[in-house]
């Protein structure tokens, strides 16, 4: 597959505009990748909190790396990382219910860092959000407030109900307004830090990046 997208390329034209970014641009990107291999077990860590099964920080850091490594690398991130969550949970003491429930509550928080800050693109960038999806702009804002009344509906879920979650036999505690908090936190960050990475290894300008956090925020986004 990899080999088939790359044929419309010519590798000396990858490797002109490689040379042909501003250092200053590729160091702080490097940063903001160095940032995110650290923010990346904070995701572990409130989802083990969620369960009550925290790790020892080496533990917690050691399969997150690696499990987020290969799941970025070669995607389907439930199949690739929570494999090899299981693998080393399971080795340290998780059972497998509490394993699926921890691996849930990271893939729900990545998703409320996306619902989050579309909602926030949408209604502070509709223009250029309008252009991307070729959407009304009234329409734009009207999704842009749904998409934040939903995770205001989510802290006010959590804050209200406290008896667990039943899915086919699986049980699914709900989760504190505090752990909540982290969530929408730690993915917005995280997202943040996405956007300013691929940005600066475009073009270093503040208009460049709100031009891409709309694209790359918006769910119908074939990047996203």
């Amino acid at each position: 597959m990899v080999h088939g997208e790359l044929q419309r390329y010519v590798y000396h034209d990858i490797t002109r505009a490689i040379f042909a970014l501003p250092v200053r641009s590729v160091l702080i990107a490097l940063a903001f990748t160095v940032i995110s291999y650290s923010i990346l077990p904070a995701y572990d860590a409130i989802a083990l909190r969620y369960i009550g099964k925290p790790l020892p920080v080496h533990r917690l850091a050691f399969g997150s790396i690696i499990s987020y490594g290969l799941s970025h690398t070669l995607g389907l991130a439930p199949v690739t990382g929570g494999s090899v969550r299981y693998r080393f949970w399971s080795a340290w003491g998780l059972s497998t219910t509490e394993v699926a429930q921890a691996v849930s509550f990271v893939g729900a928080t990545f998703a409320i860092g996306m619902i989050f800050l579309g909602g926030v693109v949408f209604l502070l960038k509709p223009a250029d959000t309008m252009k991307l999806l070729g959407l009304p702009y009234v329409l734009i804002r009207v999704v842009g407030v749904l998409l934040l009344a939903l995770v205001g509906a989510y802290v006010a879920w959590s804050a209200l109900r406290r008896t667990p979650i039943t899915i086919r036999g699986w049980e699914f505690p709900v989760p504190s307004p505090a752990l909540v908090g982290k969530q929408l936190i730690v993915a917005t960050i995280d997202w943040l830090r996405r956007e300013l990475c691929f940005t600066l290894s475009l073009v270093d300008t503040a208009s460049a990046f709100s031009r891409f956090l709309a694209h790359f925020s918006s769910p119908s986004s074939p990047d996203s």
